[in-house]
């Protein structure tokens, strides 16, 4: 599991952010569309990185929830209700720390899908672009 700075290392190493896009000519056009194709591919590459370990990190929150859930399941009539309520406010304590700990992994995650809708898009117009060009000629 890496730590969200490090994906957020690796996002700004693709070197999405301020990337030109010129269709001057053929020859550019293809090799901009070569680039964009392999920057989507590592983007979604990171984003499967990033959702297995929100994935890991949920799961380990869920099975600490369930064994304060199972735990003194034997419990005698009187102690009953205090011990629902520290259940409770245990289960609170873990949902807050897993969210907290989830945020920055779902932020990168937000910008990581962002970017990889503007290359879908830059690729189609540039798709567009070079049929356009190659049926001209």
């Amino acid at each position: 599991m890496l730590d969200p700075r490090l994906y957020s290392q690796q996002i700004s190493e693709v070197g999405i952010e301020g990337m030109e896009i010129n269709e001057s000519s053929l020859a550019e056009a293809v090799s901009t569309l070569i680039k964009l194709k392999k920057s989507h591919k590592l983007l979604q590459q990171i984003r499967y990185n990033m959702r297995m370990d929100m994935r890991t990190i949920r799961k380990e929150y869920l099975d600490q929830i369930q064994a304060i859930n199972d735990s003194s399941k034997k419990v005698g009539m009187f102690n009953k209700q205090l011990i629902r309520q520290k259940k409770i406010d245990a289960n609170k304590v873990l949902i807050t720390k897993r969210d907290e700990k989830l945020a920055p992994y779902e932020i990168l995650e937000r910008l990581v899908d962002d970017y990889i809708i503007q290359i879908s898009d830059a690729v189609n117009r540039i798709e567009f672009f070079i049929k356009k060009q190659t049926e001209e000629n």
